[in-house]
Formats: C-alpha cells, sequence, structure tokens
C-alpha cells in the first residue's frame, strides 16, 4: 500500500511538473484546456469533507473548514492536524494546475464511476459519509455537478488518497488568519468540562445575535483572534459576557463550509 501510494503521488507530481505544455505547446498528448469551471471567486471546483449524522446542522458545525476546498480563482483551503488544534492553510493554484489534477482524479482515480449513495440510505437521518463534489462544465458550457461519496462506491482509502493528493497540491502553504468573518451565537448552560473565555460585549452583543439568529460581520483584529481561540480550542468552547453564556460560529466566505458571500 505504502509503495503504492507513493507512486501515486510521484505520478501526479511529474503531471503537475510538465504543465507548462499546456501554454501553448505542440508535443503535448493530454491537453488539459478542455476542463473548465466558473471562475467566481465563491464557486467551488472541488471539495473534499465529512458529511452528514446526527450533528451534521449543529451549530458549531459552522465553523468547519472541509478537508480540501478549491475556488474558482484558483484559491485553495486545506486542514491540518497541529498538536495545539486544526491548522487552516490556503494557496493559490494556475489554472494548469487545478486542470492536471481534475483529470488526474478522473481518468486515474476513476472519479466518475462512484456515485452519491447515502441520500437513499433508510433512515430520518442522513449517515455520516466521507463526501467529495466536483463541479466543471459539461461540452454544453454548463456547470456539470458530480458528487460521491463512500454509500456510491467510494471507498475510504480512495477518499483518503484523493484528499491527500488536494493537499498536496501546493508547494508554498500559508496559513491562514481572516481580516474578517461571520459571527453568529447561540445561548448555552454552563458547562464545567468546557473551556470558557470572557466576550466583550463591546464587539458585539452575543445574547442578541442569539435571540434574533442573525449573522454579523466583524473586522479586525476581533476576527483573527476569535479564529485562533476557535481553532485551539474543542467545539464546546464557551464565551460568557454579563448576561450569559454563548457558543459562537465564525464564518468566512470561500473558506468555511456553510458561510454566506461577504457584505455588499
Amino acid at each position: 500500500m505504502v509503495k503504492l501510494r507513493l507512486l501515486a503521488l510521484l505520478s501526479i507530481t511529474l503531471l503537475l511538473a510538465s504543465c507548462q505544455v499546456f501554454d501553448g505547446g505542440d508535443d503535448d498528448s493530454s491537453d488539459s484546456s478542455n476542463v473548465l469551471w466558473d471562475s467566481d471567486p465563491s464557486a467551488i471546483i472541488f471539495r473534499a469533507e465529512v458529511a452528514g449524522g446526527e450533528f451534521d446542522d449543529a451549530f458549531y458545525r459552522h465553523n468547519d473548514v472541509p478537508l480540501c476546498t478549491i475556488y474558482g480563482d484558483g484559491k485553495i483551503v486545506w486542514t491540518t492536524e497541529t498538536g495545539s488544534g486544526v491548522e487552516v492553510l490556503f494557496d493559490y493554484l494556475t489554472t494548469e494546475h487545478i486542470a492536471i489534477f481534475v483529470k488526474y482524479m478522473v481518468e486515474q482515480r476513476g472519479f466518475y464511476t462512484f456515485s452519491a449513495g447515502a441520500d437513499y440510505e433508510m433512515g430520518a437521518i442522513p449517515p455520516v459519509t466521507e463526501r467529495i463534489s466536483l463541479n466543471i462544465y459539461n461540452d454544453q458550457g454548463v456547470t456539470f455537478p458530480h458528487v460521491a461519496d463512500s454509500f456510491g462506491g467510494m471507498d475510504y482509502v480512495v477518499f483518503e488518497e484523493i484528499v491527500s493528493d488536494c493537499q498536496h497540491l501546493s508547494s508554498t502553504p500559508i496559513i491562514f488568519e481572516p481580516n474578517a468573518g461571520w459571527i453568529s451565537a447561540e445561548a448555552t448552560n454552563y458547562d464545567s468540562n468546557a473551556p470558557f473565555l470572557v466576550w466583550d460585549k463591546g464587539i458585539t452583543d452575543l445574547a442578541e445575535l442569539s435571540v434574533t439568529g442573525e449573522r454579523r460581520w466583524i473586522e479586525g483584529r476581533a476576527a483573527r483572534v476569535l479564529w485562533r481561540f476557535i481553532r485551539t480550542n474543542s467545539s464546546d468552547l464557551q464565551f460568557g459576557q454579563d448576561d450569559g453564556l454563548f457558543y459562537i460560529a465564525l464564518e468566512v466566505p470561500s473558506v468555511t463550509r456553510f458561510s454566506p458571500p461577504p457584505p455588499e
């Protein structure tokens, strides 16, 4: 298995290293120019995530960053485990790199031979599943979404290998820290086993947010500090202000899983 994994990484590395032939060279025998997608910065070309289950729509999941996502403008965002929590990294890929990765995933990994089977499983709650989404244009220039999961023939080993391939596309990863984001809050009861931080009500009123259910845009140092607290603590991190205890979600456009776009 280790030898096969090394060969797979070597294959995609060689493909990426040869991407200059797609700039107009005549010796290209594996043209990637027919791989097209929506170039909007918020458009998702590729996403790998673990989804479903009883807590898929829980409040704390709004802090989730998928395992690896590639956006329309070439931005790639992925996560890695560290000793102090989950680190979020990002970079920008060229269109050639993205096209080669897509072709590699389809032709070498057989992505289109898998389907989305979790939606057809019996039960009121969708099962937890490893899921990959790919959105590229079809022959008519219309976005062609395809989703595959572990209930549609894509086993865990294939999923892990595709995730690893995506996470290794960047040669210059940058630690992500937001300049702004959407904050929301949910009231909770004190838990002596949960981590606790005091919240400055001057930033925004958590009690008000928890009642209205709205998201509020915050910027600057407050967003960066809150991001770091969330990334280095467990999902039951509690924030206290003078009128209660709250959970907080910070959603960043084109980074976190459910974030709306930035305000106009």
